[in-house]
């Protein structure tokens, strides 16, 4: 098994803030050569180097070639925009090949495999975008577009990599030489010959607007076979001249005609041809036009995949935030189903207090009737009195005890009437009592529930509000 340090090189990803550059490192061109060139202002400390997670932990990534998508996940988003931002770019063809050669070296793969073989096998737009082991074969408008806005301030061509350079020496106002490094690699489209149809109808689906976005062309199968096949054709076999360059003695007149037959045809192979261009011209035309249509569709297809990415992540992570709500839920029902047993337990309370008021009015209305009589017969004592003083002696023995007798039980009354009314105020006083504390309680069993209620709805709401902004 391969270690992960001896498969990740220090090729890390850049920036300087003393200089103010950021430089996004596309794989597999020429991002070595560039980096050592530029690593004597790196203020990144080494942090773009290596394995990391990211989605919390879902995928592991290179963090030395950054998608621009990405970017701010890394906290380089705000760099990108202040800072000038550059890298480069390369045929796609060549790259290819290179990334093949570095994946095969680095992770121990077998000399002698096939390439059309693995690439059948492994190469996917799955593995290519979220496998880091295939970030060598990641297009790389990855590297430099977020859908269709480039991040890029400049973007440079590995092919003429002496030229561009000199551009962004003379942007960052220094002077650095630049070594080129990993030149096993230059020059590959001889090696294209080795390449099956479908292989390389891989390339033109991978890299398909790779070629379109940083102008390069795009070749057809049989362009691309027969362009490895001219390469690998003795050149004395297809020299035109081949017969006139031999050594051999050649009769002039014979030279001459054989000439003029030769221009003649080549007048009419160009009159012909000219008729293949414009012809070409406006086959060229509509494919523009075709190309247009196809970045547009290519561009929504993407942001369809990651829209549906980004909704895949997000019902992950909702089913845990839908158990714990369910659960707030619970209980919140819970302490309604307690409000609602408060309710009736006070429903019940007031129900007694109207019980208790209606016998109070009742004894209320008793206590004023036995007062009347009272005040009643006081007067009635009053005028027995007051005739007594006149009658005098005049009255009889058992009359004088009627009165007497009838003076105490009036007093006996008013005495009892004292008693009943301080009884009365006691009774009254503490029902007022008891009503108050009952309202009391009421109140503060009410904003009890309110409160809980409203923390509860706050605490449900901030922690759903919490889980999609790190969700999103």
């Amino acid at each position: 098994m391969i270690a992960i340090g001896a498969i990740i090189k220090r090729e890390s990803m850049i920036y300087s803030d003393s200089q103010r550059f950021v430089f996004l490192h596309n794989p597999k061109a020429a991002g070595t050569s560039v980096r050592r060139a530029l690593e004597s202002f790196d203020d990144s400390g080494g942090k773009y180097w290596g394995l990391a997670h990211v989605e919390d932990g879902v995928r592991l990534i290179d963090r030395a070639h950054i998608c621009a998508s990405e970017l701010h996940v890394h906290e380089l988003m705000d760099r990108v925009e202040n800072y000038f931002t550059f890298g480069f770019a390369r045929n796609p063809y060549d790259r290819f090949l290179s990334a093949w050669d570095e994946h095969r070296g680095q992770h121990g793969l077998d000399p002698d495999l096939d390439i059309n073989d693995w690439a059948k096998q492994n190469l996917s737009a799955a593995n290519i975008r979220y496998d880091w082991r295939y970030t060598h074969f990641c297009p790389q408008h990855y590297f430099f577009y977020r859908g269709r806005k480039c991040v890029a301030d400049y973007i440079g061509r590995h092919e003429r990599i002496a030229e561009d350079w000199a551009i962004i020496q003379k942007i960052l106002g220094l002077e650095l030489p630049l070594e080129i490094h990993n030149r096993r690699s230059e020059g590959r489209h001889d090696a294209l010959d080795g390449l099956e149809r479908r292989t390389i109808e891989l390339i033109h689906e991978f890299y398909e607007r790779d070629f379109t976005l940083f102008g390069y062309v795009q070749r057809s199968l049989s362009e691309v076979f027969l362009m490895s096949s001219q390469m690998n054709t003795d050149p004395q076999e297809s020299d035109p001249l081949g017969e006139f360059s031999s050594g051999e003695a050649v009769n002039a007149p014979q030279a001459m005609a054989s000439s003029d037959a030769e221009i003649i045809e080549m007048d009419a192979s160009l009159s012909e041809t000219r008729d293949d261009l414009r012809e070409l011209g406006n086959r060229v035309e509509a494919i523009s036009t075709r190309l247009v249509e196809c970045e547009l569709e290519m561009h929504s297809r993407e942001r369809l995949e990651e829209e549906m990415y980004v909704i895949r992540y997000a019902v992950d992570r909702i089913d845990p935030m839908s158990t714990e709500l369910n659960a707030l839920t619970d209980e919140l029902a819970e302490l309604r189903d307690r409000a609602a047993q408060d309710a009736v337990e006070f429903a019940q309370q007031s129900e007694r207090q109207r019980e208790f008021r209606t016998q109070m009015d009742a004894n209320e209305a008793n206590v004023k009737a036995i007062v009347q009589r009272i005040q009643e017969q006081m007067r009635l004592t009053q005028v027995v009195e007051e005739n007594a003083s006149l009658l005098g002696d005049r009255l009889t023995t058992t009359e004088a005890n009627t009165i007497a007798a009838l003076k105490q039980e009036i007093g006996e009354r008013e005495a009892a009437y004292e008693v009943l009314t301080m009884r009365f105020t006691e009774l009254v006083e503490t029902s007022e009592r008891r009503f108050r504390d009952l309202e009391i309680r009421e109140r503060e069993a009410l904003a009890r529930l309110a409160g809980i209620e409203n923390e509860m709805h706050a605490d449900a709401q901030r922690t759903f509000i919490q889980r999609l902004r790190r969700l999103f």
